[in-house]
């Protein structure tokens, strides 16, 4: 039996290249998975609007007056977190404010929103818009405003 002159790669490079074939493979598919992952989520996932819509549901359940701020009983019973409020407050003049804080679902809570007490004169009502955040931006839920007459503390 005659042997074939033919040299073969060493069992220690073909052990290397298939190593490397595999995580070069791996990577590629990490690459690919993680890509068609975010562009799923992000094509089909539900925007704030409809987020708005469907989960945000707050109740006011008290607004009153203290010197130069309203502090606003807010429930909610809702599908999601609302991260803070516009709070619209009407008087003799109209300003807008942004809370610092929102409510989590299921959750009562206290929110303030301080306003100019001269200009102002008397507060009358205040408006709330909720916000929210959803696919990485903060959404103001404008379709589900809620308003509430304010007395003195």
């Amino acid at each position: 039996m005659k042997r074939s002159e033919k040299k073969a790669i060493s069992p220690l490079l073909a052990t290397v290249m298939l190593i490397a074939f595999v995580l070069v493979l791996a990577i590629l598919v990490w690459f690919w998975y993680s890509g068609v992952i975010g562009d799923y989520t992000e094509k089909s996932g539900i925007g704030g609007d409809q987020i708005c819509a469907q989960d945000v549901s707050f109740i006011i359940s008290s607004a009153c007056n203290n010197a130069d701020s309203v502090i606003i009983g807010v429930e909610n019973p809702g599908r999601t977190h609302i991260i803070s409020f516009k709070v619209v407050i009407n008087g003799d003049t109209v300003e807008t404010k942004e809370t610092s804080t929102g409510v989590q679902m299921g959750v009562t809570a206290q929110i303030s929103a301080t306003y100019n007490a001269t200009a102002m004169g008397t507060v009358q009502t205040v408006k709330l818009i909720p916000m929210i955040f959803s696919q990485g931006y903060t959404t103001e839920c404008t379709e589900n405003i809620q308003t509430a007459n304010v007395i003195s503390c």
